[in-house]
């Protein structure tokens, strides 16, 4: 049953960094979040009122693993449309991902909410842990490719 229509604007962060395998970027696992909770994500989250999203990317990098990124750039605009389940409900969740990257930033990334994530971990782009969203996997490879913004929509 769908109880509401709601609207979201997200940032996340792709933390990467280079190996000798390759691209690899951190995820962390969502614990309990009470949104899609078990699966291996980005660092990010809502965007606040009057909140600009490179600020909100740079607050939710510091909240969650506890470090202060330097130069995001923003490598994608994806919108989306889909049901979710939230507190016992489902909801059709439409919105905006402004997903940033950086291979810099100061600090050791930790769970520095460990209530709520599992420790962060860097994995090879090939190589990325289940269950993860597929944008996720979309966004690495972009990144590994291309320099450019990519702008994609995803529904359920």
């Amino acid at each position: 049953m769908l109880s509401q229509r709601r609207f979201q604007a997200i940032v996340h962060a792709l933390l990467w960094r280079q190996s000798s395998n390759g691209l690899q970027i951190c995820l962390h696992q969502r614990l309990t979040t009470g949104v899609m909770d078990g699966y291996w994500v980005c660092p990010g989250g809502r965007i606040a009122a009057g909140e600009r999203p490179v600020a909100s990317v740079r607050r939710e990098i510091q909240e969650e693993l506890g470090v202060d990124a330097l130069n995001p750039r923003l490598v994608g605009l994806l919108t989306f449309a889909m049901a979710m389940p939230l507190g016992g409900q489902t909801d059709q969740m439409t919105g905006v991902n402004y997903v940033f990257a950086t291979n810099r930033w100061h600090g050791e990334a930790h769970a520095a909410e460990p209530h709520l994530h599992g420790a962060p971990m860097f994995f090879d782009v090939e190589n990325l842990p289940d269950p993860h969203p597929g944008w996720v996997r979309d966004m690495a490879e972009h990144l590994r490719r291309d320099s450019t913004t990519l702008m994609k929509h995803y529904t359920d």
